[in-house]
């Protein structure tokens, strides 16, 4: 393929899917398939285009991309399987359901990853200047194409905005930058392994992770960056001291992702004890808002028995998490106990009584102002899943 050719192929491959994957929520459903169809058909009648590097990188990074997205999978299933918060997946999994789910979502995430490929390998197959150029137009265009601009609808505010990009955007702009340099290391099969695998497994499992909204995140921004950092050391051909160097930086990631993987655990409460952020002011002066409260879950009825007057507990409260003082035990005829609360700031004492299912665990520590982000952005609106609002 001429230069000539080659340009004008990723110029129509890149708009296609740019415009389609934009727009797509503008869309008829039947009409981007038409093009998503049409696109596949394209890249399978074009000339191959190989990425940089040996064959032997490229199948190397293509199994480090299928073993990323293993990870990326696994470790929120492990999570919520040691959380108890797995719950049945909200998608249809009869097996017309399944074919349905797949064929209006993987074709689309196949286009764009082929395009990504393709544009890479034409980018570095001609004449070196401007590359890197080059190469970040393709990268902000791609993102452009994933970012669901139907949601941009839902925004109103500022604290809108900051949850859209820490649920989409940044994620997104992580993945992206991970599979660009797939691409240019492993070629377009490696940011299909990495990009459909997760996907397509979802559709098909019977359960999926049902996890707080900050450490899937933390988890969807830090893995892309991780696999970025390996697949571009793969391809570096260094010597010793550089190699020495790079192993080194592996190492230090490692230790980072083993020290986010646990922070991220004990935000979800594996280890027993639970982080919880104040945002009103219901239990001043002992707890002030944007304070964290340390949880400890209950496990055993012993531990519910052992509560007396005036210890602080968390309980679920039609479905939010509220941190107040017990104030009354009473005990009936058979044994069973029922729990009264108040907040220290309240004038009276909280209406519902408490039954021992109701209660999450009792407050072990307060860490003053840690919380403070979370205020900043959820005061005066309903918070997210495993945020203390109090009452």
């Amino acid at each position: 393929m001429t230069t000539q050719r080659r340009r004008l192929a990723v110029v129509f491959a890149l708009t296609v899917t740019v415009l389609c994957g934009a727009a797509g929520y503008r869309l008829d459903e039947g009409i981007q398939m038409a093009v998503w169809g049409g696109m596949l058909a394209f890249f399978l009648l074009a000339p191959r285009l190989r990425a940089p590097g040996s064959g032997r990188l490229r199948g190397h990074v293509i199994g480090m991309a299928a073993v990323g997205a293993a990870i990326f999978l696994g470790v929120p299933f492990l999570l919520a399987a040691m959380t108890k918060t797995l719950a049945a997946s909200p998608y249809d999994r009869s097996l017309p359901g399944i074919f349905y789910n797949l064929l209006r979502t993987v074709p689309g995430l196949c286009v764009l990853e082929l395009t990504r490929g393709f544009a890479v390998s034409a980018i570095y197959a001609g004449p070196p200047h401007l590359r890197r150029t080059k190469t970040a137009a393709v990268y902000l265009l791609l993102l452009m194409a994933a970012f669901p601009f139907a949601r941009l609808g839902a925004v109103k505010d500022a604290r809108d905005a900051f949850y859209l990009g820490a649920q989409y955007l940044f994620p997104l702009m992580a993945q992206g930058a991970a599979l660009m340099m797939l691409a240019l290391r492993g070629g377009a099969s490696a940011c299909l392994a990495f990009a459909v695998i997760p996907p397509v497994f979802r559709y098909i499992f019977p359960v999926l992770p049902s996890l707080p909204w900050l450490p899937v995140c933390v988890w969807d921004m830090l893995l892309p960056v991780g696999l970025l950092l390996l697949a571009f050391d793969a391809g570096r051909e260094a010597p010793r001291r550089v190699r020495r160097e790079s192993r080194t930086s592996r190492i230090a990631f490692g230790v980072a992702l083993a020290a986010v993987v646990g922070l991220c655990w004990f935000s979800a409460g594996v280890f027993g004890v639970r982080p919880l952020v104040v945002l009103t002011g219901s239990m001043e002066p002992g707890i002030m808002p944007g304070d964290v409260v340390l949880v400890r879950r209950f496990t055993q009825e012993s531990e519910i028995n052992a509560l007396q007057v005036g210890d602080v507990i968390n309980f679920q409260k039609d479905d939010i998490n509220v941190t107040h003082r017990i104030v009354s035990i009473l005990t009936d005829e058979t044994g069973n106990l029922t729990f009264y609360t108040k907040g220290d700031n309240n004038d009276s004492q909280d209406g519902a009584a408490l039954m021992p299912n109701d209660i999450n665990g009792r407050i072990i520590r307060v860490v003053p102002k840690v919380g403070l982000p979370v205020l900043l952005m959820w005061s005066g609106r309903d918070a997210p899943e495993g945020v203390e609002t109090g009452q």
